[in-house]
């Protein structure tokens, strides 16, 4: 059986996909400081060592996972396809659910504040 993955998805996920985890790569390495003002209002300046050594961690994850999207997303296999976009998924859960972890920390949750 043939899969065709359509135009929009291969537009989208091989070509455009890609900028989001090389700017992450990039930002996290030389702009630490933008990075870190996303998480929260008050950043620390200088950065802690131990924050400069998760920054670059993720750094090398963002470059790995444009690599992983360059070579796997050119795939006409629709396993590979399906299997690619599952652990994106995985990853977009685990990274909205730390942001909301991060937020309800912070006390920033309760749309009541917002005003």
């Amino acid at each position: 059986m043939v899969y065709r993955v359509s135009l929009f998805y291969k537009v989208f996920f091989v070509l455009f996909d890609i900028l989001f985890p090389l700017y992450g790569a990039f930002a996290h390495i030389f702009n630490p400081t933008s990075i870190l003002n996303t998480f929260t209002p008050q950043v620390v300046t200088p950065i802690n060592t131990e924050t400069t050594i998760l920054l670059d961690s993720m750094a090398g994850f963002f470059a790995m996972l444009a690599v992983l999207q360059i070579v796997f997303l050119r795939s006409k296999d629709a396993y590979v396809w399906k299997t690619m976009q599952l652990g994106l998924i995985i990853l977009d859960v685990f990274t909205l659910f730390g942001f909301y972890r991060g937020l309800a920390a912070e006390g920033r949750i309760d749309l009541n504040l917002w005003r």
